[in-house]
């Protein structure tokens, strides 16, 4: 639990530095094995960000089912939400959802990167759009947290690495999926 709170002070570091100079704010990919706890890890990355009066954006990218009813997610599909306040508040207002049809990404991979693929168009279409809202504004300044599919590939996690513009990536409880993202993402 020590290290969710750890990455959720992280964030909002990257998201004061991104702030201060003028850049993007972070968009982050939760991904691991299966029951690792990456949807509980997203749930507290957006009550933490919504407590320090940020509006990011969640992406679920889990089609098998949404423990986290609260953060907009329906079985068999792929959603992004504005998140303005707190899991146990609201649900979200605005929701974008694409029905894949199925409860596995394995069962039509091909299919799952195009259904991503088109939403993470609109995402970016929505954080790079300049309107004369403050919830977009808020929401270009407070980012985009990812929850990744169950046990994903390398070759899906490129793809939604790509296809979200991801800068900061979250491995639970998988060194060797940790290692292949390290060789394929060196730092700089």
């Amino acid at each position: 639990m020590k290290e969710y709170v750890q990455c959720a002070a992280i964030l909002e570091k990257r998201r004061q530095r991104a702030e201060d100079l003028g850049n993007r704010a972070p968009r982050v990919l939760v991904t691991g094995s299966s029951q690792s706890g990456k949807s509980t890890l997203c749930t507290m990355l957006c009550n933490y960000a919504v407590r320090r009066e940020r509006t990011p954006v969640f992406v679920e990218l889990d089609t098998r089912y949404s423990s986290q009813v609260q953060l907009g997610g329906v079985p068999g599909a792929v959603s992004a939400s504005v998140i303005d306040s707190t899991a146990w508040d609201d649900e979200p207002v605005e929701t974008l959802s694409y029905f894949f049809g199925h409860v596995e990404w394995t069962d039509a991979p091909q299919l799952f990167q195009k259904v991503t693929g088109m939403l993470a168009t609109l995402v970016r279409r929505k954080l790079s759009s300049v309107v004369k809202s403050d919830a977009l504004t808020q929401a270009q300044r407070s980012g985009v947290i990812v929850n990744a599919p169950a046990q994903p590939s390398s070759a899906v996690l490129s793809h939604i690495i790509n296809a979200f513009e991801i800068d900061v990536v979250f491995v639970l409880d998988n060194d060797s999926l940790h290692a292949d993202l390290k060789r394929a993402y060196p730092t700089t």
